[in-house]
């Protein structure tokens, strides 16, 4: 890494990092308690707690979870401040406390796919024997890590791109300025690795778009094999790579995921039979991949499909919602703070709207202007495609996620904004391509200057309003 620039941004990013890190308060990030009760599980007791039979928590976090007045609710634990004293009250915890634990109804994540966890449990264990508060940051600087190398991997990215180290260097701060990013970065949550691994996918697959070396393709199936380690969305990973095969071999993978699809919905008996009887099938395989979920949902939308019913399924879904996602899915993708209780202020939204709209009449113009198109070379046009297609499948697979429930149950999750973070680098390069048509590639260099001062103008707004509505609570 020889790029002086960048690697002032790395450090600035770690500072910036820093920050977000301390004024974020213990557990105000989403399902950040249940993510960590997960790591100390495995830390002390060298294995996952059971998906299906074990929702434990220790009596040391349900006593933190006291003295800093979270409440463990699915809906909204408000935020309330600390009480008085705080630090002292945890550091009187009897050390004990962190290895026992009971029964938590409010405990989640416990189907979610386990290399996060593992992986975060190094961080939990250099500080084993240390207070909570060294444990838990120590986890938390973990996702802080994660952070650094997706603002890398951004960045190669760019260069692929652009070939303009300003632009590349604007692309990757916006990236890791942008305030939503910059907040769930800095928590015990798996959102940083599933942001990385999608990231270093698309890494691997630019690599192989402009290189032709195969050893790039393969580095992207691996990450996408990791992905479903991860989270369950990061099926998309495995969707998308058949589309950069060669034609014969793509109809070969093709065929390939219909028939496990096919295969898995078919099974899905089986794993009902299993998860009764309590057998071995269900003891390893959906420990391991979720398996039961997706075959699940998988055999409930063939059921649909087939049918006919899916289509009478997603009218009434849209109907119930299309204003929630309307008025929720931009603002909370740019920046939503707590437990999606804080926002930015409002001016920024139109600022960042009119900014889109900017960009896309940028992508106006080079559609219009058949000269500008022929101007691009082949390689480029490829990667355009390439991003929007990744944008617009993953943006497609959230949908489905949040369809599937609603289905199920005739209820919305909804779609929160960090959902999209995975595909956050395709996002910022095609805004900022559609910027790069409108101005003269002799000013490329200055914009690439001016985007990565707005990106880090962007970054202190979002960081006044996570203080604004938490406060000091040092």
């Amino acid at each position: 890494m020889k790029s002086k620039p960048l690697i002032f941004l790395l450090i600035l990013v770690f500072i910036k990092s820093l920050v977000w890190l301390v004024l974020t308060p213990v557990f105000q990030i989403p399902d950040e308690a249940s993510h960590f009760s997960i790591v100390q599980f495995i830390s002390h007791n060298h294995r996952r707690p059971h998906p299906r039979r074990e929702q434990p928590t220790s009596k040391e976090l349900l006593k933190v979870s006291e003295i800093v007045n979270f409440n463990w609710q699915i809906i909204h634990p408000v935020w309330q401040n600390y009480q008085q004293n705080w630090r002292q009250e945890i550091s009187s915890i009897s050390p004990q406390e962190k290895s026992l634990f009971q029964q938590n109804d409010y405990q989640t994540s416990i189907k979610r796919p386990p290399l996060y966890y593992w992986l975060a449990t190094p961080f939990y264990l250099i500080f084993k024997n240390q207070p909570f508060l060294f444990r838990f940051f120590s986890v938390r600087f973990f996702s802080l890590i994660i952070s650094l190398l997706i603002v890398y991997f951004s960045y190669k990215i760019a260069q692929l791109f652009f070939k303009v180290k300003s632009l590349s260097l604007a692309i990757a701060a916006l990236v890791a300025f942008q305030p939503l990013f910059s907040f769930i970065t800095t928590g015990v949550h798996y959102d940083p690795i599933t942001i990385l691994t999608s990231t270093f996918f698309l890494y691997s697959l630019t690599s192989y778009l402009q290189t032709k070396k195969s050893s790039w393709r393969h580095l992207s199936l691996v990450a996408a094999l990791l992905g479903i380690l991860i989270r369950p969305d990061l099926i998309v990973l495995l969707m998308f790579y058949p589309f950069i095969l060669s034609k014969k071999a793509r109809k070969t993978a093709l065929l390939a995921g219909l028939i496990i699809i096919i295969a898995l919905a078919a099974i899905f008996p089986l794993f009902q039979t299993a998860a009764t009887q309590k057998h071995w099938l269900v003891e390893r395989l959906p420990y391991i991949f979720s398996l039961n979920d997706y075959t699940y949902n998988l055999n409930l939308l063939f059921k649909y499909f087939f049918s006919g019913a899916i289509f009478t399924k997603l009218n009434q879904y849209l109907a119930v919602a299309k204003q929630s996602h309307l008025v929720q899915i931009f603002p909370w993708y740019w920046g939503v703070f707590g437990w999606l209780e804080s926002t930015l202020p409002l001016w920024v939204y139109r600022v960042l709207k009119i900014s889109i709209l900017i960009s896309f009449l940028g992508w106006l113009k080079l559609f219009i202007t058949r000269r500008s198109t022929l101007k691009l070379s082949t390689s480029t046009k490829k990667l355009i495609l390439f991003f929007f297609s990744f944008s617009f499948i993953h943006f497609a697979v959230v949908v489905l996620n949040d369809f599937i429930p609603f289905v199920n149950s005739g209820n919305i999750f909804g779609i929160q904004g960090r959902y999209l973070l995975p595909a956050i680098t395709a996002h910022m390069l095609l805004l900022v391509f559609g910027w790069c048509q409108l101005i003269n590639k002799k000013y490329h260099q200055q914009l690439g200057k001016l985007i990565f001062l707005l990106a880090i103008s962007l970054n202190l707004i979002g960081l006044k309003t996570l203080f604004q509505f938490f406060g000091w609570v040092w």
